[in-house]
């Protein structure tokens, strides 16, 4: 196993930062959010272009979580602590819900 110097790890950072930030068109948008209520996905969603979504707390009445675009599907944990969002032109896989916890491929 090696170890990475401090300084060449800020070099790499630095990197992927100007990469990133110079890149006019990133493949897929990711937002992570603690949403506490849902109200404003939709705007943040249309505003910002958003391509996919991981969120926590979302806001869940009757056991549904609210506030999504109609043409958005949605993954959760067992206690809907936990979910991601995607439109429902992407049709990834789900694995295995947890209690806290969802994943996608």
């Amino acid at each position: 196993m090696t170890s990475t110097s401090p300084s060449s790890l800020i070099q790499q950072i630095d990197i992927i930062t100007k990469c990133v930030s110079q890149h006019q068109d990133p493949g897929l948008k990711v937002l992570q959010i603690n949403l506490q209520k849902t109200d404003n996905l939709r705007k943040a969603i249309a505003d910002q272009k958003i391509d996919l979504i991981i969120a926590q707390e979302s806001y869940v009445y009757n056991g549904a979580i609210l506030g999504l675009p109609q043409r958005w599907a949605k993954w959760s944990s067992l206690n809907n602590k936990a979910a991601i969002f995607a439109p429902v032109s992407l049709s990834p896989v789900v694995l295995a819900p947890k209690e806290n916890a969802i994943a996608i491929k």
